[in-house]
């Protein structure tokens, strides 16, 4: 993810992954892994309810290193 994040070379990048009963989403700036929450937690949401990984009626949790 960070070798990934430094190719990109933006402000920060967001990961997700299933893990357990909840999604992990982390971010990456170019240099090292930061804790933040924000809109890449909506926009990931989003994404699995377009995907129709999870239904948007479905409960879902994220787990974030912010703890937000």
């Amino acid at each position: 993810m960070q070798a990934v994040a430094t190719e990109m070379n933006l402000s920060a990048s967001a990961f997700l992954s299933r893990k357990e009963n909840a999604y992990q989403l982390r971010w990456f700036t170019p240099l090292k892994e930061v804790e933040l929450c924000g809109h890449a937690t909506l926009a990931c949401a989003h994404n699995l309810w377009d995907t129709k990984i999870i239904a948007p009626s479905q409960q879902n949790a994220f787990t974030l290193k912010a703890g937000c």
